[in-house]
């Protein structure tokens, strides 16, 4: 009999312990749940003033992540069923994929601002103090500044690529325009002037670019790389195209500092080309937990991160 009280007194005890802490549990699961994706490695980031922003496609919204204190400060509607931001340090977008409209975003006041009409299925990139807006059905580029961004119009800015399908760009931070375009098979660099203007791009021939299906390009630096999904080609600044085992279906890396390698991630490794074109590189630890979704940037079921994109300058 006495050792069955104290069994039951132990029992007592340790369920309400096992109550409080699971209580605890559940309440940090849920607040960290909603904010972090459970495969994220822990990792020091060096926040600008923009801070980190997060999209809730179930309500909606779009979220200013707090990263010190782990909490939403704010938010705002992005008044669409499809959509998306773009950052470049402290300089926000909202796109509103729908309607084909995008509006900056206030990040001291966490408000949405007056949406502009893009053109056609339009795509913007972003860096420095320029911008570029490509209609890839359309087959058209142009070139703005970030700040004109705001208020642009096809209508009232010269293209500098026309009637090129497929035609893709991407904007590095010391603002470098890098088009290319699979109709031409070429690259192009333009070096635009932080009030928009720009010289006659330099442009490098790419043979294996006539037959990409599904181009994606980013700077990695200055440099461009072009990669093509449907074939897992890589073209380097050079030029010359590398091919990437087992790489149909991958996404390139989004544009990011300069670096040693490019970066295409698959549904099972993610692979590192140096820019020299000399051999790559393989791995598989980053997959440990899940398979990625049809974006490089990771994402929760809940809230999708956006500061932490796939590039090529943490180290090699």
């Amino acid at each position: 009999m006495k050792l069955l009280n104290r069994l039951r007194r132990f029992s007592t005890k340790h369920k309400r312990a096992l109550s409080v802490s699971t209580a605890s549990a559940v309440s940090m699961g849920v607040i960290s749940g909603a904010l972090l994706y459970p495969g994220f490695a822990t990792a020091e980031v060096d926040l600008n003033d923009g801070g980190v922003w997060v999209t809730n496609r179930n309500t909606g919204m779009v979220g200013h992540l707090n990263y010190q204190s782990r909490l939403l400060d704010g938010g705002y509607a992005a008044n669409s069923d499809s959509f998306d931001i773009i950052q470049d340090q402290a300089t926000v977008f909202n796109i509103n994929s729908d309607q084909s409209k995008i509006s900056p975003v206030d990040v001291a006041n966490v408000v949405r601002g007056t949406e502009v009409q893009l053109p056609g299925s339009a795509a913007v990139a972003m860096g420095g103090t320029t911008a570029a807006v490509t209609d890839r059905a359309g087959g058209a580029v142009w070139i703005t500044t970030v700040q004109n961004l705001a208020a642009f119009s096809d209508q009232e800015t010269e293209p500098v690529v026309t009637g090129s399908s497929g035609v893709v760009a991407a904007v590095s931070s010391n603002n470098r325009v890098l088009v290319a375009d699979p109709s031409a098979a070429t690259v192009s660099t333009y070096v635009v002037t932080p009030d928009g203007t720009y010289e006659e791009p330099t442009v490098v021939e790419a043979e294996a670019l006539g037959s990409f299906g599904d181009a994606q390009i980013a700077a990695v630096g200055d440099q461009p790389v072009v990669f093509d999904g449907e074939s897992g080609q890589l073209i380097l600044s050079d030029g010359e195209a590398v091919i990437l085992p087992d790489a149909v279906g991958g996404r390139l890396q989004q544009s990011g500092p300069a670096g040693s390698f490019a970066v295409v991630a698959t549904p099972t490794s993610l692979i590192k080309q140096p820019l020299s074109g000399g051999g790559r590189s393989r791995s598989r630890r980053w997959l440990r937990r899940k398979r990625w979704g049809p974006s490089v940037t990771r994402r929760s079921p809940l809230w999708e991160i956006r500061r932490w994109s796939l590039t090529a300058s943490r180290g090699s």
